[in-house]
């Protein structure tokens, strides 16, 4: 049997998927399971056991390129796959699953937009999104799985991560994450607490911890930023995304926004203290780790991904001595 796995991206978004992955692994042992995955993200996936990935242009949907499309759905329609799970809930995902020439098709249902499935999932309660993604195995007939996200690191990428958290002494050190919520064509700052606020938490934090900041080459400014006036190390930019992984898991905890990286410290076993504004954390917290934020009814903005002026404006009432006092708890954990 063949089976394909459609998903445009992010990081996090993947890593709540793997759950569902485990989940599939094991109702279907023997199958060949194809991740297609946006380019942009295929690394997250890097030594999955048993799930190939096929990357492709993401640009296709983010970019509304298009004419790119035929192509994708060429590809898919040559594999000749038995059944796809399409786990973005667009209707037009499941158009490239039907033109694909797939015979059974499991996605989600979310206002009707489940319409070319030939199985649908009910999408829109208030549940985690680890949770939805298992209910797309669990309506084929797969066992339950764990919450548990998965990153399998490389032993060249965990001997390169020891490496770095002896070389800057960063062993049990707090991570500070304070940019992320940007992927390729999409860019949400109501999810990034202000920098300014960040600054303040590090220069509390470096009282008794060693603090070390963390984040790609989008983030470079706010490290600058947070460095001026806080005694820290910083390794913003400097390393990839699966050796940053690799550092997370010699740190004891990450204070980090809403994004990828709040995923992958939690998938690595780093604890994770999240700053949540315009997005619902029963949806997207890791299961397990510790938050912040001012409960709002974002059951329409989270089912549709759209916000309103009032939720953007959310994660601007978490104080800093809420994010203090939730690292402090973390610690104590």
């Amino acid at each position: 049997m063949k089976i394909a796995v459609l998903k445009i991206g992010a990081f996090g978004d993947v890593l709540m998927s793997t759950p569902f992955l485990a989940s599939l692994k094991k109702g279907f042992p023997s199958a060949r399971i194809d991740y297609w995955l946006g380019s942009s993200f295929a690394c997250i996936l890097d030594n999955f056991p048993g799930i190939n990935v096929i990357a492709f242009d993401e640009r296709i949907f983010y970019r509304k390129h298009f004419w790119k499309l035929p192509g994708l759905i060429y590809r898919l329609r040559k594999e000749r796959y038995d059944l796809i799970f399409v786990l973005d809930r667009h209707w037009v995902f499941g158009l490239v699953g039907w033109l694909g020439g797939i015979p059974k098709r499991i996605g989600f249902d979310r206002n009707g937009e489940g319409v070319f499935h030939s199985v649908k999932v009910h999408y829109g309660s208030r549940i985690h999104e680890i949770k939805q993604y298992v209910a797309l195995a669990r309506a084929v007939g797969c066992p339950r799985s764990d919450e548990k996200m998965r990153l399998y690191l490389s032993a060249k990428e965990l001997q390169a991560g020891r490496e770095i958290a002896y070389k800057y002494r960063i062993i049990g050190a707090t991570a500070i994450a304070a940019g992320g919520a940007k992927n390729p064509g999409q860019d949400m700052a109501s999810r990034r607490w202000p920098v300014e606020r960040f600054a303040l938490v590090a220069k509390e934090v470096a009282k008794s911890s060693k603090v070390v900041l963390v984040g790609g080459r989008d983030d470079v400014s706010y490290a600058e930023y947070i460095s001026r006036n806080s005694k820290v190390v910083n390794l913003v930019g400097k390393y990839s995304l699966r050796d940053a992984a690799a550092v997370l898991k010699h740190c004891k905890v990450l204070i980090t926004n809403d994004s990828g990286l709040m995923h992958i410290a939690s998938a690595v076993g780093c604890c994770v203290a999240a700053i949540f504004g315009p997005t619902d954390p029963v949806r997207k917290a890791p299961p397990g780790s510790f938050y912040v934020w001012n409960a709002m009814v974002l059951d329409k903005e989270e089912t549709f991904a759209v916000y309103s002026d009032e939720a953007k404006k959310n994660i601007n009432k978490v104080s800093v001595e809420d994010v203090v006092e939730m690292w402090r708890k973390a610690c104590r954990a």
